[in-house]
């Protein structure tokens, strides 16, 4: 999936904010969407994973609140990430 820019992930240049953990909320049963929307292809990975790497450019400390912790392992950023 795109954007309308063409660019798939929006990358944010933004220096990190210093002292402010950011939180990625993704507890939700997905009843009315059938499946695990954390784990719906997106970009070339998965919809959870775009959103921890925009996190990551934005936060020093990212904390990902889910309800099957054991359903999700996110892949490990490059180097400097």
């Amino acid at each position: 999936m795109r954007h309308e820019n063409g660019t798939c992930c929006n990358r944010n240049l933004s220096p990190r904010m210093a002292g402010v953990t950011g939180v990625i909320l993704a507890g939700g049963n997905s009843s009315r969407m059938g499946s695990n929307k954390a784990l719906l292809p997106y970009c070339g990975g998965r919809f959870i994973e775009a959103i921890y790497r925009q996190m990551v450019e934005l936060f020093h400390e990212v904390l990902l609140v889910y309800q099957h912790p054991r359903t999700v392992r996110l892949s490990p950023l490059p180097e400097g990430g």
